[in-house]
């Protein structure tokens, strides 16, 4: 009753509908089971003949029309309901508060939306299978009523038995099934870490290695066996049916049949195969039966049935947006935790008395996890207060009904490329706004969408700064907006933007370190532990500062780079892939002993099952006398099919597994060794893809594979021995096969051409279900913008995803219907043709019964999926091409080495962008020494980030020289010397590559760095990597100062961090690593603190100047 599960969610008519044509369709093929054996045997008697004549090709019509309308409105029904769910999961996140949105496992939600598609799949095999269990039903109450009610008590108790050993199978494949997906979602985990963390991965081969060797293929060889468990069982499965039914025909046959008629043997026998071939299609169905009820399981568990929101119930309503001007905002006695995590009280935020004015300036300050990011959730309603009160304009409110108020910039702030919830405003406006802010020379606004949001940290800040504005909200929060903005612009924020929005009678609040701009707030307040222990009104002493430059023409720098007589060496990331056929050719060639072993085996099981049908058949018309011959062959053939699927199931699916996990590793394995520079150009989400989706693609294909290959060996063998008893009978069905084949072709030519473009509207639902999570806070404080967003991203391309999936499952369904129409149309000529051809009385009976032995609606069901996974082999062959030039790694040098100093003479990278423009950098001429501060500094996209790429080596110099204590050397070579921090740091939640952890010391750190009441090492892990920005960065350097290398990389490391310890880490930490002799390279903006370096090196235009 698997397709109830399935049915229930969809309207009542459809369902009525789709299981009315199921019931039409099983009937009529049932109706056939019981025509064709008799058609068969009496056709010859003109009266009959008529009869058949219109019988016959009626039936045949209202199946074959049945089946396909019952599968047009089942994908149809389904893919409807796929959409509803997929948009009913959208809807429910984004009508999350806060607090229940960060419980969420945001790969959960990944997994389970990209799974989702299993449950079509598995609700149309259910579908088909009710259909084909109705036909056997029929089938055997004929059998039961008109033939043998003895034989029809051993059908039944036989089919009790195979129902019993299937439901049994099935618990145990259910549960392989869950075990796989637990271990998928761990192996999905270490991508994300390899393609996440691959920089910081570069620079510490040890740790690269240890996740690759005792994580990635722990869990590939891990998936591996349970999916050769589950292959097995499933194998096992088929070859006790397939032997239980060819021993139950045979027990009729050579000890039952005998006592009935030969016209009565034979109908029988007709009938099991025919059966027997509807039961195998059963069984085929079930591992995507499964698959989708797991699915379904773990979908309803994530998001049960009564908490998933319509998919039309919107957030926005000018009703509830009572409040349209604010004056004041007061916070009395409110207070917030968060829950308890074992025996430690979670972390409490209480604000005793705060009152806030329109056109007043706030600053909060205080260090990293004081509170003050979690006060910001209570004021904007992202956290619902547990005690005290908020007012706005003197009455008390919740603060969740009035999140519209404000307009936001958070720390992890999340940009859109498109302007939603914005209605009348112009692309002048914008563009306007982006030259106000120097970054129209990055990205421009056209019909509302930004033609890249590619770009540096501060100017993705500067561009959600100029959708803030356009939001025009009475209250801005920016939470430490000018945290990695240049001087400049730092200036500029405090003493233009800020003042700018308070004359226009704005309510400001800002995060902020800079103690230096304090003087441009009206009130500052500063939290410790949850609570607000100091306010003060700033003194307004504005300092003399230089005029903010305006946009500066980076054409003309880019210019003069160009007039630079240099030649540059242009990779073409294009290569063309070899042919697939070719792939295929070398792989046959380097596993050609076992191709030939596994060719072999498939011959004989296809072979012996033919010749088993071959003796049966005989068996039912010859004499008693013979017999004892056919039962020896018969029984000879049944060891020789049972041993011959058994080794040819174990030997495939192992090599195929083998296979598919030495393709994983392989491709895993090139991509940790190819450069940064291939990673950025390829792009980490489709390398994701690759590793996932079209791996998967392949693997849950492997039953499909060996199925399609069996069942076209064994049309071959049955077309030849129609050939060799009947000739005639052979041209006939050789002309409709052509015939069928081209239809066939036909259309799967049309699939092929919509292929691309259904990855294409995958990828961008995916895309649109990433915004929702990245940028879930920014919509979830503007209602208008999340029902724009929603209606123009989500639900648009899930409608399209939709659209060319009922295209796609349409074409399919035509190949169905052509095959089933093929099949038929030989059963219907063969019996209304022969009976005008000469000795075709003896014959037409084998020819019947041979033709519905022939799995042609099983091929064609098995190559749509055979089909999938050849198009996914052959992108992932084209992608192992675009990464196989990448020359393997050498052995990286160890960091112990003396290093006194390295250097860099003339060298040059040009940064291709996918505009046009490409950024030069260069040429570099400079050293770093042993024990020796050097800052790098400049503007935002000035080079500053490309050049540490270029010295650490994780970009490729296109000209120049490194040397190394003076030696030249390949830099690649020696990234062991780096540690690196960057502004978008990985952080692992294990010390991976570090044999001997010194807890001792690692304890010291956390204490120094204050977190040791937040966390733990246990067990060779952090027990939380749930810290601020502030705090990841602070343990993010303990486990630099514990790699102990002779350089350390610091990207903007002191821009997240309190006063207290920014200080800390210019006049503590840097001097104490200048002292151990410790080469410091720091990006910074700091220029309150360049005392402390030794040298200072500014960048501009990809130059030092």
């Amino acid at each position: 009753m698997e397709f109830l599960t399935y049915l229930r969610n969809i309207p009542l008519k459809s369902a009525y509908n789709i299981i009315l044509l199921s019931f039409i369709s099983g009937i009529s093929g049932g109706a056939l089971i019981i025509l064709y054996p008799n058609a068969a045997i009496h056709i010859f008697d003109p009266n009959n003949y008529l009869f058949y004549l219109f019988v016959l090709p009626i039936t045949s019509s209202i199946f074959i029309f049945s089946k396909r309308f019952s599968q047009k409105k089942t994908n149809h029904a389904m893919e409807e309901n796929l959409e509803d769910t997929i948009l009913s999961i959208a809807n429910t996140i984004r009508h999350d508060e806060l607090s229940n949105f960060e419980k969420r496992n945001r790969a959960d939600i990944y997994l389970s939306i990209v799974n989702a598609q299993n449950i079509t799949q598995a609700a149309a095999k259910s579908i088909d299978a009710l259909e084909h269990n109705i036909t056997l039903i029929i089938g055997w109450i004929y059998i039961f009523v008109f033939l043998s009610s003895f034989f029809g008590w051993i059908i039944l108790i036989w089919r009790l038995l195979i129902i019993l050993l299937r439901e049994t199978f099935q618990k145990i494949i259910k549960s392989i099934i869950f075990e796989e997906m637990k271990a998928q979602k761990e192996l999905f985990k270490i991508f994300e870490t390899h393609l996440y963390g691959f920089k910081e991965l570069k620079f510490n081969k040890k740790k690269c290695d240890e996740i690759f060797e005792n994580n990635f293929k722990i869990y590939t060889e891990k998936i591996k066996v349970l999916r050769n468990k589950s292959s097995f069982y499933l194998s096992e499965l088929q070859l006790i049916y397939s032997l239980s039914i060819f021993l139950l025909i045979g027990c009729g046959v050579f000890l039952l049949f005998p006592t009935f008629s030969s016209e009565t043997a034979l109908k029988i026998v007709i009938m099991m195969l025919c059966m027997m071939k509807t039961d195998i299609m059963i069984l085929n169905h079930i591992p995507y039966i499964l698959e989708g009820k797991a699915t379904l399981e773990r979908l309803q568990k994530l998001f049960p049935k009564n908490s998933l929101k319509a998919k039309d119930q919107n957030l926005f309503s000018f009703s509830k947006e009572s409040i349209k001007e604010v004056k004041s905002i007061s916070l009395k006695d409110v207070q917030f935790s968060y829950p308890s995590f074992g025996n430690e009280s979670g972390f409490s935020v209480a604000i005793d008395n705060l009152n806030i004015k329109s056109g007043e300036i706030l600053f909060i300050v205080g260090g990293n996890g004081s509170g003050k990011s979690t006060f910001i959730n209570i004021l904007t309603g992202l956290y619902r207060h547990k005690a005290g009160e908020i007012k706005i304009n003197d009455h008390i409110v919740q603060m969740a009904e009035h999140r519209y108020l404000f307009s936001s910039i958070f720390t992890d702030f999340h940009l859109f490329n498109s302007l939603y919830g914005m209605e009348g405003v112009t692309d002048e406006r914008v563009n306007e706004l982006l030259k106000m802010m120097n970054i129209y020379s990055k990205t421009q606004c056209k019909k509302g969408h930004f033609n890249t949001i590619n770009l540096s940290s501060g100017q993705k800040k500067r561009l959600a700064l100029v959708l803030a504005i356009l939001e025009d909200k009475p209250i801005y929060i920016f939470d430490e907006w000018a945290a990695d903005q240049d001087p400049h612009f730092r200036r500029y924020f405090y003493e233009k933007v800020l003042p700018m929005l308070k004359e226009m009678g704005k309510m400001i609040i800002v995060i902020t370190h800079d103690e230096h701009y304090f003087h441009t707030a009206d009130n500052v307040i500063r939290m410790e532990y949850g609570k607000i222990v100091d306010r003060f009104n700033p003194q307004k002493v504005i300092p003399s500062i230089e005029k903010h430059e305006t946009e500066k023409n980076y054409s003309k720098g880019i210019t003069q780079i160009q007039r630079r007589k240099r030649k540059l060496l242009d990779k073409d990331m294009d290569k063309h892939p070899k042919n697939i056929a070719e792939q295929i050719k070398q792989m046959m060639g380097a596993h050609g002993t076992l191709i030939k072993k596994l060719i072999s085996l498939l011959a004989l099981v296809s072979l012996s099952i033919v010749f088993i049908f071959v003796v049966i058949l005989s068996t039912a018309k010859t004499s008693t006398q013979s017999k004892t011959i056919l039962f020896i062959q018969f029984m000879a053939l049944i060891i020789l099919y049972a041993i011959s699927f058994r080794r040819l199931n174990r030997q495939f699916y192992k090599s195929l597994e083998d296979k598919i996990a030495d393709f994983r590793i392989g491709i895993l394995d090139r991509i940790r060794k190819t450069s940064l520079q291939t990673i950025e150009q390829i792009g980490v989400g489709r390398i994701y893809t690759k590793l996932t989706s079209d791996v998967k693609a392949i693997a849950d294909t492997s039953l499909s594979i060996l199925m399609t290959l069996i069942g076209v060996n064994r049309t071959l063998i049955s077309f030849l021995y129609i050939a060799f008893i009947y000739f005639p009978a052979f041209i006939i069905m050789i002309s409709l096969t052509f015939i069928g084949a081209m239809f066939y072709f036909y259309n799967h030519s049309l699939i092929l051409t919509i292929f691309s473009s259904l990855r294409e509207r995958e990828r961008q639902l995916f895309e649109s279900i990433n915004d929702l999570l990245k940028g879930f806070k920014e919509l979830l404080i503007n209602n208008k913008k999340s029902d724009d967003f929603y209606l123009k991203s989500i639900k648009q391309n899930t409608l399209n995803l939709r659209e060319i999936k009922l295209s796609f499952s349409s074409y399919y369904t035509n190949n169905y219907t052509i095959a089933y129409a093929m099949w038929e149309g030989m059963l219907l000529s063969i019996t209304l043709l022969l009976p005008f051809l000469e000795n075709s009385s003896t014959i037409l009976p084998i020819t019947v019964a041979m033709i519905v032995t022939i799995p042609l609606n099983q091929i064609v069901d098995r190559y749509s999926h055979f089909h999938t996974a050849y198009m996914s082999l052959k992108q992932l062959y084209q992608f192992e091409d675009e990464i196989k030039d990448v020359q393997a790694e050498e052995e990286h040098i160890s960091h112990k080495i003396d290093l006194k100093e390295l250097k860099y003479e003339n060298c040059t990278f040009i940064y291709k962008s996918k505009d046009g423009h490409p950024f030069y950098l260069g040429p570099l001429n400079v050293s770093f020494k042993a024990g020796e501060i050097v800052f790098i500094t400049g503007g935002n996209g000035s080079g500053k980030s490309t050049l540490l790429k270029l010295i650490t080596g994780l970009y490729p110099k296109d000209s120049g020289e490194i040397f190394v204590n003076n030696k030249k050397v390949d830099i690649k070579l020696f990234q062991e010397l780096f540690s690196v921090i960057f502004s978008d740091f990985y952080l692992f939640d294990r010390l991976y590559g570090m044999e001997k952890v010194d807890e001792t010391k690692l304890k010291y750190l956390l204490e120094q760095f204050q977190l040791n009441k937040i966390v733990k090492y246990t067990d060779g892990e952090f027990n939380t990597l749930d810290l601020s920005t502030g705090q990841k960065k602070r343990l993010a350097l303990i486990i630099t100062i514990l790699e102990d290398k002779p350089i350390y990389v610091f990207d903007e490391w002191a821009a997240d961090q309190d006063p207290l310890f920014r200080e800390y880490f210019y006049k503590s930490l840097l001097p104490e690593f200048k002292a151990q002799g410790k080469t410091v390279i720091a990006v910074t903006h700091d220029d309150r603190f360049f005392s402390a370096a030794d040298r200072i090196i500014k960048i501009d235009y990809g130059q030092i100047v």
